[in-house]
């Protein structure tokens, strides 16, 4: 089984130093070094809204490597075993749409990116009646699904669950 983890953390000396250089570049550089910088900006804010989801693959290996926003990865073709989420959770998630890396058990905290969690913000959706993301998330342990909550309920979700049902897995 291939799981790891890579370093994801965004620092803000990271993004302002992308954002440096963006200002600085002229012509078409000015472009690239903008989507250097989008690409930190987004990963961070998506870590501070607490979002798990398979946003990058690296294809520098052998084989595409898929990345979360916490750093855990998994290697394509590789089976994740027993860190795969139960027949019967992914039964109680019902048409929830998981990407591959929201089904591994072993992601990792946002707050320091090396403590262990069981429950993950997943999904999001504008909603324009109360003018702001609504956000799903899950715990893998016990299968308990929030949907559509604000991002703080979300989090809050998370937290609790992470307290009461994580199963350590090193």
């Amino acid at each position: 089984m291939s799981i790891g983890y890579i370093d994801v953390s965004v620092s803000p000396e990271l993004l302002a130093k992308y954002e440096a250089e963006k200002q600085k570049a002229t012509g078409w550089g000015k472009y690239a070094k903008f989507k250097q910088w989008l690409h930190y900006a987004n990963l961070d804010r998506w870590q501070k809204q607490g979002h798990h989801f398979h946003y990058l693959t690296d294809v520098s290996f052998e084989r595409k490597r898929w990345i979360c926003t916490c750093g855990l990865y998994l290697d394509e073709g590789d089976s994740a075993d027993e860190r795969t989420i139960s027949r019967d959770i992914a039964l109680k998630l019902g048409q929830r749409l998981l990407d591959r890396l929201q089904t591994i058990k072993a992601h990792r905290s946002f707050e320091d990116f090396r403590s262990p969690i069981c429950a993950l913000i997943i999904d999001f959706v504008w909603e324009p009646k109360v003018g702001d993301y609504l956000w799903t998330a899950y715990c893998q342990e016990c299968g308990e699904v929030i949907v559509e909550s604000r991002n703080e309920v979300a989090k809050k979700f998370v937290q609790d669950h992470n307290s009461k049902c994580l199963v350590r897995y090193e």
